[in-house]
């Protein structure tokens, strides 16, 4: 089995999404009492999740922002187990470390003991949005605005690739030789003005970027996460989790209601946690594939 591992409004996503065939998803717990939860990433060590609270209503940098740690029965561990954040969203778990994509900066936290280590400027970026990790240690990070992918190398945060086929690039993931995008579209004309968009995979030798799955318009994209046969995605205004399949099949696994942004699917617990960016809670469902 393949495994992974913003936002606002959008237009409603096209009626193309089949309904769920063999999938189920139901409601295992709800927390409640978070700041704008954007992004939930699980770390095997602890058998515990972090959830990142962006806590600025216009996304600045306003360095309130915070990482929660929960555990996966749904209780609060620790309310601020990093703090000082600046809009953090997109969360990554790897060797000990988590990495959080902020407004300008990626930011570096031991996993440990919550302390931030580094803090890695990206030149250029306005809009960091997700980030994911190779096998290799490169750290690829998303720039919405910019349909742009930057990357961690030697200690130095650059943007890699910029391409108009990924506006609005949101969530990332590495699978291969490839890397999978859920994208949002173009968000030039503002977030209320967004069509529906569709998952991207970029070849990271060639930086070839192609249509993963399907071509077909899906919804305002926001999480991504490798399942077998295909990809998880967050539709984030029309709240909806969707499956995606190597094949082009699109399948709506089950309604979540609008805001799902970053989730992470633990696939030993059979469990979907979504962070509910405008309700202030993180959702899990159990799913079966």
């Amino acid at each position: 089995m393949r495994m992974k591992h913003v936002l606002f409004t959008s237009a409603a996503a096209l009626s193309l999404v089949v309904p769920a065939l063999g999938q189920e998803l139901s409601e295992a717990w709800r927390l409640s009492g978070l700041a704008m939860p954007e992004s939930a990433s699980y770390d095997p060590a602890s058998g515990t999740l972090f959830v990142s609270n962006v806590n600025s209503p216009d996304m600045s940098a306003n360095g309130q922002g915070y990482i929660s740690q929960v555990s996966l029965d749904g209780e609060l561990m620790t309310e601020k187990f990093a703090e000082g954040l600046n809009a953090p969203k997109g969360t990554f778990v790897a060797d000990g470390r988590l990495y959080v994509a902020g407004v300008e900066e990626l930011v570096e936290i031991d996993l440990a003991s919550g302390e931030v280590l580094n803090r890695y400027a990206a030149p250029g970026a306005t809009f960091l949005n997700d980030v994911a990790v190779a096998d290799d240690g490169t750290v690829y990070v998303t720039e919405s605005l910019q349909g742009a992918i930057y990357t961690l190398q030697d200690g130095e945060l650059t943007q890699w690739l910029a391409d108009p086929a990924l506006a609005g690039a949101n969530g990332i993931i590495v699978d291969g030789d490839n890397l999978l995008v859920a994208t949002m579209g173009d968000i030039s004309g503002g977030f209320e003005n967004l069509e529906p968009s569709t998952v991207k995979s970029v070849n990271i030798s060639t930086m070839e970027v192609t249509d993963f799955g399907s071509a077909e318009p899906i919804g305002a994209l926001d999480g991504i996460e490798l399942v077998e046969d295909g990809v998880l995605v967050t539709d984030n205004s029309g709240g909806r989790l969707v499956l995606v399949a190597d094949d082009g099949t699109i399948t709506e696994v089950g309604q979540t209601g609008a805001g799902a942004a970053d989730h992470e699917y633990v696939a030993e617990e059979n469990l979907v946690v979504i962070p509910m960016l405008q309700g202030n809670e993180v959702v899990a469902y159990t799913y079966t594939p």
